[in-house]
């Protein structure tokens, strides 16, 4: 700046340069017995007060009444203290069972009209330690580099790994297209195993997120102007007789070998819902983990695309078998396990498919999930 005879020189400073990024890495879940803490556990801290929000007051109420009945049962006298499961005594093992729910006629699916596969998951089962070295040997040299900076197939891994306390931005640890693609690969790996974990003996199909992603698109654009001169194209025929992706050929045909499809459906880049077509009874089933963040009405017009399209494809493969080609009904499930923290949408919509393909019961599973701290 400059007045005069008079020169004033004001420094411009340089950004700061990229801080390199040192997320702390989850060591692997080691069980071990605590020892319960001095004085009631029950009590609310000191800070909490009875001017504080209803609703959070509600919740340290429902919140106490569970640890009260938790508390209750674990006191039984038939309960093992050291049982990381709660077991009654009663119950023994065969020589070829690791876990009382894994490979026990005793345990049956408390829903009518499903049949469970006759593969056995366990949800209890530990990665083998020498896959997690390896891994962390894979994403260690990466780990000095900036955000954006990190080879994609690391970022992929440390998106999942790094806890979101650690987080460098709001959204790093949010799955995108590629972590739900890689999850629903997993779980076709699995249906196609000579002995299916999932329910109805396998005759599920789970599509792929870059194909519904494109679905979507092409309903908007090309369906809705003209639904009338509608032709499939070979893509979906390929997608509805399981020769496509390329890299998970099942040759499982929609309708004949398949009752059930599975999809993640993204709402506005911004969160991930798990949709089930359940093609005999033709419905679409949505299962929002986080239910306030959008109107039922939204829910239901994204999921247009499938609950119109579907029964239309499958009138076109099969026009003497398949004769209905009105739109299905929608419905939106009640009582879904909730994502209180925002930021995991997607992890809970892989835990409703491990759930529906799971041979336990559901009501199982979730109170399994919120002990394991998903709620």
């Amino acid at each position: 700046r400059t007045s005069g005879n008079n020169k004033e020189c004001v420094e411009i400073p340089h950004p700061p340069p990229k801080q390199p990024r040192k997320p702390t890495l989850p060591p692997q879940k080691q069980k071990k017995l605590v020892d319960p803490p001095s004085g009631d556990p029950l009590q609310p801290s000191s800070s909490f007060s009875s001017l504080s929000d209803p609703v959070e007051n509600a919740r340290h109420k429902a919140f106490k009444a569970n640890l009260n009945k938790m508390v209750e049962f674990v006191s039984k006298d038939d309960v093992y203290e050291e049982n990381a499961h709660g077991l009654r005594k009663a119950r023994n093992l065969a020589p070829n069972q690791k876990s009382p729910f894994v490979g026990s006629s005793a345990v049956k699916r408390i829903v009518f009209g499903v049949f469970a596969g006759e593969g056995q998951y366990d949800p209890f089962q530990e990665v083998e330690r020498s896959k997690y070295s390896a891994l962390l040997d894979f994403i260690t040299p990466e780990l000095d580099n900036a955000v954006g900076d990190t080879d994609p197939i690391i970022e992929f891994f440390l998106q999942l790994m790094t806890a979101k306390a650690n987080w460098p931005i709001l959204e790093y640890g949010w799955l995108g297209d590629r972590h739900m693609t890689a999850g629903m690969h997993m779980f076709r790996q699995r249906y196609l195993r000579d002995l299916c974990p999932f329910q109805r003996d396998g005759r599920v199909a789970f599509l792929d997120p870059l194909f519904t992603g494109q679905w979507l698109v092409e309903f908007q654009r090309d369906f809705l102007p003209n639904p009338d001169n509608w032709a499939f194209r070979s893509g979906y025929i390929d997608v509805a007789y399981g020769r496509s992706p390329d890299f998970a050929v099942s040759n499982k045909i929609w309708f004949k070998d398949v009752d059930l499809l599975y999809i993640c459906h993204n709402i506005g880049s911004k969160h991930w819902i798990a949709v089930e077509v359940h093609l005999p009874r033709k419905r679409v089933h949505i299962y929002d983990c986080i239910s306030t963040a959008y109107p039922d009405r939204k829910l239901k017009q994204e999921v247009r695309a499938y609950a119109r399209m579907i029964p239309l494809l499958l009138c076109q493969l099969f026009p003497g078998e398949w004769t209905h080609d009105q739109t299905f009904h929608t419905f939106i499930m009640k009582n879904v396990p909730q994502n209180v923290q925002t930021g995991d949408c997607g992890v809970f919509t892989f835990e409703d498919y491990r759930m529906f393909g799971s041979w336990m019961s559901p009501w199982i599973l979730l109170m399994m999930r919120q002990l394991q701290g998903f709620d």
